[in-house]
């Protein structure tokens, strides 16, 4: 049953904005709209899309789950979709082809669309990069020199693979980015969402970027309603370009109505309810702490701002990933080792395990896990065991498959997987460890926080919710039901 606040948000018309709190039903609410402009004067002529896109798999999986098991599957019978803003972005490009406004290179008309180029071309270390180039209506590539070396594909490769038909969500965001800035294209583009689309719904719109925002601005133009949901709180992706702060200016320029989502249905203590308002309200807060090492089974998940201070924080803290970024073919190797270890002993998967395999250029196979279950028993049955022997171990694994060749053995790579060998020795039972960004939209009942004396000052003088690290401290903060506890 929906609460007054949830039903007013579902029904309203037009544009309208929907702040939601921690916990306060946003993706109910969403799936409820989606609904609702999805059956609700439909004409059978009227062959336009309903449209709900989000910023990630994970949360257009878990909006369409949603949606499904509230109205069926009528709800996203063709053209109705939930899709991720990366793909609301392809098909746009691709409408442009398909009219023949603008031209790719090769005269393609379909893209194929990777994530990263890892999968597509083995980076040199370089200071030669590409980026789009746009003159009248046709498509192209030009060299770019960096300030700084750094791991890139290379020029050529990236040229041909785009020549082919081929490139990442990169060039298609850089295409559409150099098309809306020639009237005659951003006229194609709107004409093209006005017979496609018939309403519009964005979820997590604070961590759009500039050119998504654009995208939202343009429909309304076209006479689209958009509904914009999301929590200025709980904006955590700046380092992908992210910009919250320019959400408040389209809200008010589309004459957005507006909605707010503030009864959490989250909290089941009022230690945890208090701590909430607290920190929302911008005042000073001081957390509880427990010593992982005495008090087993205290927490359920340990969360922190970055991967490192998970590491060290404690043995029992399993964390998920060693960096937030797709790192080196050495850090590729140690997450399938971390990955395998993860699943058995607390049941997660490592969160950037799909970049390493591609980095590595191998696929899920019975032999990897084979492989990797073997090193993992051999370094359990050594107490004395350390990192080099490991390392080899991967780089033959690797080797075997037939995948990217590791480096020879460096110091440089022991601190990963000395980390995970004392996780391996560990007797007691482990905890999962995620960041504020893995975390998001997730909960759980207790929930430890590892947080560095920098952080306990932002919480004891009061959080602001324009800065990126104070959004941080606040979603990892607010995703335990019972309590947040400090290790």
């Amino acid at each position: 049953m929906l609460s007054n606040e949830q039903v007013l948000a579902t029904v309203e018309s037009g544009n309208v904005y929907i702040e939601a709190f921690p916990g306060s039903g946003k993706t109910t609410v969403a799936a409820k709209r989606f609904g609702v402009l999805r059956f609700s004067g439909h004409q059978p002529h009227d062959v336009r899309a309903v449209i709900a896109a989000s910023f990630t798999r994970a949360a257009t999986k878990e909006l369409r789950v949603r949606v499904l098991r509230t109205w069926g599957s009528p709800a996203l019978e063709w053209p109705h979709r939930i899709v991720t803003i990366d793909t609301l972005v392809v098909e746009l490009v691709h409408a442009l082809l398909d009219s023949g406004a603008v031209e790719w290179p090769g005269g393609h008309r379909t893209i194929e669309v990777h994530d990263s180029w890892f999968a597509l071309a083995r980076p040199v270390w370089n200071r030669r990069g590409h980026e789009m180039a746009l003159r009248g209506s046709a498509i192209s590539t030009r060299i770019v020199l960096h300030p700084a070396a750094a791991s890139r594909p290379p020029v050529a490769d990236v040229r041909d693979a785009i020549t082919a038909g081929v490139c990442t969500h990169d060039e298609m965001r850089q295409a559409l980015t150099l098309a809306l800035a020639a009237p005659p294209l951003r006229q194609a583009i709107a004409e093209q969402i006005a017979v496609r689309i018939r309403a519009l719904v964005v979820d997590e719109v604070f961590d759009a970027n500039p050119l998504d925002l654009e995208v939202v601005r343009l429909a309304a133009e076209a006479g689209v309603p958009v509904t914009l949901i999301g929590d200025p709180w709980q904006a955590l992706y700046r380092f992908r370009g992210a910009s919250p702060e320019l959400v408040p200016a389209l809200t008010k320029e589309l004459e957005c109505s507006e909605r707010e989502l503030s009864h959490s249905f989250r909290w089941r203590s009022e230690r945890q309810a208090t701590l909430a308002r607290a920190l929302r309200a911008s005042e000073p807060v001081v957390l509880p702490r427990c010593n992982l090492d005495l008090d087993e089974g205290q927490v359920d998940v340990v969360i922190s701002r970055e991967w490192k201070q998970l590491w060290t924080v404690s043995a029992r803290v399993l964390p998920l990933a060693f960096s937030g970024a797709r790192g080196t073919s050495p850090e590729a190797a140690a997450t399938l080792l971390l990955d395998a270890f993860a699943r058995w002993s607390v049941g997660l998967r490592a969160t950037n395990l799909s970049d390493a395999l591609r980095r590595l250029r191998l696929g899920q196979s019975a032999d990897l896990e084979e492989g990797l279950q073997t090193i993992i028993r051999e370094v359990r049955d050594d107490l004395g065991a350390t990192a080099r022997p490991v390392y080899e171990g991967l780089r033959d694994l690797v080797a075997d498959l037939g995948g990217v060749g590791l480096p020879k053995w460096n110091w440089h790579y022991r601190e990963r997987l000395e980390w995970l060998i004392a996780r391996l020795h560990m007797k007691a039972p482990l905890i999962p460890g995620l960041t504020a960004h893995q975390a998001k939209g997730h909960e759980w009942g207790v929930v430890g926080v590892a947080f560095d004396a920098d952080d306990l000052e932002s919480l004891g003088t009061g959080l602001d919710k324009s800065r990126e690290r104070h959004r941080q401290l606040y979603v990892a903060c607010t995703r335990a039901r019972n309590g947040t506890l400090l290790v």
